[in-house]
């Protein structure tokens, strides 16, 4: 048996427990980094409600306006210098309307209307058909004879609707026969009806004329009438539409020299 064999079985043997560690320490470095625990989530953070009077409050329609209208005017200045005070109606009493323009038609079939026997003309009417329409033009008495059939003798009668229009409606009178047709006979019967309460006409192809239909005073309320007088009225509804002379356009253009 060598020294070394006698070493070895006398105590010199390699210590196991030492071994096991480097094995260890081995499979340890060929396993990599031990793998981290897993964390624990945080528990969610519980947020106690605002109280209400801390919530955010829903704008006001008012206020929503008020808002765009100063971004889009550039600032609130513009709403203090043009906002009406409550009581802007006040400053309205007393105010009366001024009429600027008065037709010559019949009403319409839907308006209630009056008339008196103050607003009423008989004159001679010539009627000159254009492209837009029908203009009535108011024809000088010593005209007459020299126009002949071009003019119509009408009778024009003020009325105003239940809206506060104010309008003359013409009328044809009857001829020397003394006849007249239906439909303006049924309209001169409408506005004599008229002057003692609220009427509608509206116009029936079957029956050839107006059919009339009658309101209490009590059931339909009528604006008051206006300030400016028969005269005026008649003016500004013929403004511009006069005929005096022979040498008028719309006569000229009835013979043929325009």
């Amino acid at each position: 048996m060598s020294k070394d064999d006698r070493n070895d079985d006398d105590g010199n043997k390699p210590n196991d427990d030492e071994s096991n560690k480097h094995e260890e320490h081995d499979e340890d470095l060929d396993a990599g980094p031990p793998a981290s625990a897993p964390q624990k989530k945080p528990p969610p953070e519980t947020t106690k409600p605002l109280p209400a009077i801390l919530r955010a409050q829903p704008e006001e329609p008012d206020a929503v306006r008020a808002k765009n209208m100063a971004a889009s005017t550039g600032g609130p200045a513009i709403l203090r210098r043009f906002a009406l005070p409550s009581n802007y109606s006040e400053g309205l009493v007393g105010v009366k309307k001024k009429v600027a323009v008065v037709q010559v038609a019949k009403p319409k079939r839907n308006s209630w209307w009056i008339a008196k026997p103050e607003h009423m003309l008989e004159a001679a009417i010539l009627y000159d058909e254009t492209a837009t329409g029908k203009d009535a033009y108011l024809v000088a008495p010593e005209l007459v004879m020299e126009l002949g059939d071009d003019v119509v003798a009408t009778s024009l009668h003020g009325v105003i609707t239940r809206q506060g229009v104010y309008m003359i409606v013409p009328v044809r009178l009857p001829g020397t026969d003394g006849r007249l047709d239906a439909w303006n006979e049924s309209m001169r019967e409408a506005i004599t009806a008229s002057y003692e309460q609220p009427v509608r006409t509206a116009s029936s192809r079957d029956a050839g004329s107006y059919v009339l239909h009658l309101a209490p005073p009590t059931v339909v309320e009528m604006p008051p009438w206006p300030t400016e007088t028969w005269e005026e009225l008649l003016a500004i509804a013929f403004r511009g539409r006069i005929i005096d002379d022979l040498d008028h356009p719309v006569l000229r253009r009835l013979r043929g020299e325009v």
